[in-house]
């Protein structure tokens, strides 16, 4: 009997460690499922987060290039400091218009004007990007406008807060930085961009990398703008459609219309790509010419005898190819604005002074 109890006592002892050592098993089992489930829920929620923050950044990197493209076509490659740009708008002549390429020469009245034979007005054309060379250039580069705009705007467009309704805490490193490159028929944007990613203890640092072709050919048609800029500063250039729109001019005529739009103050020139949109607008550079006066070449001294009849040309021509209206007035008075003096007589000592003036003025209308 004793032995049947001790027997007894044994087996429900052996019972209680089993069910002690399977109660164990079950919890450390119960434990280590949680904490799997844990894990995966988390690697979960840090997939997601990562996709929703690369789908934001593509997102917001798209929005900065086209903002920035656009602006720096409706401004000549010009972004002010204002704005978020380079350019001290203080120091570059614009109006609500647009930007000035080509500006009148304060000193350009006749008969001094031009001053330079094949030089008519002030150029103000910013440079693509900064030259081998390294020698500094008055306006900042188009290149550098590009990324300094477009980095800016990336910023403002990032919203790192709206991403802790998700459980998850995004710390910006450092600045968002974009490098630009200039194709024949691209304009591509690189966003460096390194953040902290913390998703309950778990934290891990990411380098954006991503990249977005604007399909913008802005290399092309600033070219084309640049030297037909260049060109219009040569007295003897006429900027009329027919010329401008040449090949040798506008190799990409088949999509890519050169347009005036005159004025009484300026000019606005207008390249427009038929073959790009940004939002629902075709893609334009616009630059302005401000209004040059009419040059009047001067006329060399003519001596003549007295009541001799001498045919005299005036030659004009306006660089902004406006109609010109030519005036003669006899008179003594002084020079002044766009009129010309010429000495057409002589002294003679029997009966006086016979010199006579004549005043060429040249208008455009």
């Amino acid at each position: 009997m004793k032995k049947r109890a001790q027997l007894s006592i044994f087996v429900i002892i052996g019972i209680v460690i089993l069910a002690s050592f399977m109660l164990v098993v079950f919890l450390s089992s119960s434990v280590g499922k949680d904490k799997i489930q844990q894990q995966i829920a988390s690697i979960s929620k840090q997939k997601n987060a990562l996709a929703s923050i690369n789908s934001n950044e593509q997102s917001c990197l798209k929005y900065a290039a086209d903002s920035a493209l656009t602006l720096a076509g409706k401004q000549g490659g010009f972004i002010f400091n204002f704005q978020g740009g380079l350019a001290d708008s203080s120091k570059v002549s614009q109006n609500e218009k647009g930007v000035y390429w080509i500006l009148r020469d304060a000193l350009d009245n006749p008969p001094e004007y031009p001053r330079y034979p094949n030089f008519v007005g002030i150029p103000q054309i910013p440079v693509l990007k900064k030259e081998s060379t390294g020698l500094p250039s008055r306006y900042p580069a188009v290149k550098d406008e590009l990324e300094k705009y477009s980095a800016y705007q990336f910023g403002q467009c990032m919203n790192l807060s709206q991403f802790e309704a998700l459980g998850v805490e995004i710390q910006q490193l450092s600045n968002p930085s974009i490098t630009v490159a200039f194709g024949e028929s691209d304009t591509i944007f690189y966003l460096t961009y390194p953040i902290k990613i913390t998703i309950g203890s778990s934290s891990q640092k990411k380098t954006t990398a991503q990249s977005y072709s604007s399909g913008v050919r802005f290399l092309s048609i600033y070219t084309i703008a640049k030297n037909l800029a260049y060109d219009d500063l040569n007295p003897n250039f006429m900027f009329t459609p027919e010329i401008v729109n040449q090949q040798r001019y506008n190799p990409l005529k088949a999509d890519v219309a050169i347009t005036v739009s005159p004025g009484p103050d300026y000019d606005i020139i207008t390249l427009t790509d038929a073959k790009k949109k940004i939002g629902q607008d075709y893609y334009h550079l616009v630059f302005l010419r401000q209004n040059r006066n009419p040059i009047l070449r001067r006329i060399q001294d003519i001596t003549v005898n007295i009541l001799d009849n001498i045919n005299i040309t005036a030659d004009v021509t306006d660089p902004d190819e406006d109609k010109v209206a030519i005036s003669v007035n006899k008179t003594k008075e002084q020079f002044y604005g766009g009129e010309l003096r010429h000495t057409i007589g002589s002294m003679d000592s029997h009966s006086g002074d016979f010199s006579r003036f004549l005043n060429f003025k040249a208008e455009a209308k």
